[in-house]
């Protein structure tokens, strides 16, 4: 949608950030996905959720549009894929923020990929892979400062805390 303002991406905007002695941050809302996207029919393993055909009201509990599936950062090469893509952001665009958000209930995804008797396991792998994820950045950007915007505070846990900031106390 930004194409038309930033036809050469947001490269140029970080490097004038940079050039200007300012710090670049970017804002990503990465592990919700739609459905249409090409990365799903190459990778469809890298995703949680049904992939629907298009339904004027979410097709079940959870979903925020027909169209939602989630990245599973449990899947180590879904967040390898990820981590290598939101690195090459940081490197062509100068960031020195990594700005997280998360605007939606994960759990319905969770469940839709365990069976009943094992709800729980794709969360904890979930959660530890987005930990990986995180420190994997860290170690490739020391430098970079990591936002826990999150929907105004839905990962506001100890372990996250120890890898990011919320620079904002609510998103209002």
């Amino acid at each position: 949608p930004l194409k038309h303002l930033y036809p050469n991406g947001m490269e140029e905007v970080g490097k004038c950030a940079q050039d200007a002695n300012m710090r670049f941050l970017l804002w990503f809302e990465f592990e919700r996905v739609v459905s249409r996207l090409k990365i799903v029919d190459e990778h469809r393993e890298y995703f949680i959720g049904p992939k629907l055909p298009f339904y004027p009201e979410p097709p079940y509990e959870g979903a925020r549009t027909p169209y939602s599936l989630m990245l599973n950062l449990g899947n180590d090469d879904a967040r390898k894929y990820i981590t290598d893509v939101i690195s090459q952001f940081i490197t062509n665009c100068h960031m020195s923020f990594f700005r997280i958000d998360f605007n939606y209930e994960p759990l319905q995804y969770w469940r839709y990929n365990d069976s009943q008797d094992r709800w729980g396991i794709t969360e904890i792998k979930y959660v530890n892979g987005l930990y990986k994820m995180l420190d994997e950045l860290k170690k490739r950007f020391p430098f970079l400062a990591i936002d826990n915007c999150a929907g105004g505070g839905r990962r506001l846990d100890f372990m996250f805390f120890r890898r990011a900031i919320p620079l904002f106390s609510t998103d209002y």
